[in-house]
């Protein structure tokens, strides 16, 4: 009976744990940002064990980041916005600094607005000899910050069609992707 307690109790403390950082969920990636009230699904992609932002001491706005071993990593930043700044307006303005920063051609990024709070930029960024397939999931809350969560996928195709086949998979992917107020 006590072998009993013991293991129930190990039991709950594993499940806890496990739900706590979202691996429990066998429909892809799910996050809660208890201090935002915010919670992040990406059906699309693997769970990830996320943890503090390695820059987080010195950047107070990159906060989390999580990876796992088939080549995907995932990190979230709450930059600060002009004040009264919702998802619609944090969207284009973080979509302009990634064009800027990435050196994109508007042509070669799809986007589209899957609710009022969640906003979806994809495209890929070649990286001699690897190709990264980058999703970016944009909103903004509290009217004070928004929210940037950048998902990439490191891919080595054998060849062109192989890489064409997978990022034609990529391009039809999250769209149940959500960013939602707990």
């Amino acid at each position: 009976m006590r072998a009993l307690k013991i293991c129930s109790r190990f039991l709950v403390v594993l499940l806890s744990g496990l739900l706590a950082t979202g691996a429990a969920n066998a429909e892809g990636f799910s996050f809660e940002m208890p201090t935002e009230k915010l919670r992040i699904i990406i059906p699309d992609i693997p769970e990830m064990v996320m943890q503090d932002h390695p820059n987080a001491a010195l950047q107070k706005h990159a906060r989390f980041m999580g990876s796992d071993s088939t080549g995907y990593s995932i990190s979230i930043l709450t930059p600060t916005c002009d004040p009264g700044m919702g998802a619609e307006a944090c969207a284009g303005s973080t979509f302009k600094s990634l064009v800027s920063r990435y050196g994109l051609d508007v042509k070669n990024v799809t986007r589209w607005k899957n609710d009022s709070n969640t906003y979806v930029v994809l495209f890929p960024v070649r990286m001699d000899p690897l190709v990264q397939f980058k999703a970016y999931f944009l909103s903004g809350y509290g009217g004070t910050h928004c929210l940037e969560i950048h998902v990439s996928k490191t891919v080595t195709a054998k060849d062109r069609d192989a890489l064409i086949a997978e990022l034609t998979q990529w391009y039809k992917g999250f769209k149940d992707a959500k960013i939602e107020p707990m």
